[in-house]
């Protein structure tokens, strides 16, 4: 079964773009939303806890998405991926999720 958990602060621009790029996701690769789980990153104990890289963030199976970023030091603060974007491309989400269930 895949584990999908969604991280992010309440106060990022970027979280509910990106959650709805994930649920566009998971509906087009027949995961079932209700394995998404929300994860509110409140303060740096929190960021350190769940090996948060920023907001947003997207594990599955409790790995980032972003592979190559996966030793980086947790941060309380906003996040910007690889294609200095401040959301995951649907491309990397896709990727990580057909990898996941492999």
């Amino acid at each position: 079964m895949i584990k999908i958990d969604f991280l992010y602060f309440e106060d990022c621009p970027n979280w509910k773009e990106a959650l709805e790029l994930l649920k566009e996701s998971c509906f087009e690769k027949a995961v079932p939303e209700s394995v998404i789980r929300l994860v509110k990153i409140r303060n740096e104990g929190d960021a350190v806890k769940h090996r948060f890289l920023g907001s947003p963030s997207i594990q599955i199976n409790n790995a980032d998405i972003e592979e190559s970023r996966i030793d980086e030091e947790p941060l309380y603060g906003c996040r910007i991926y690889r294609d200095n974007q401040g959301v995951p491309s649907k491309k990397l989400i896709e990727s990580a999720i057909e990898a996941a269930l492999k």
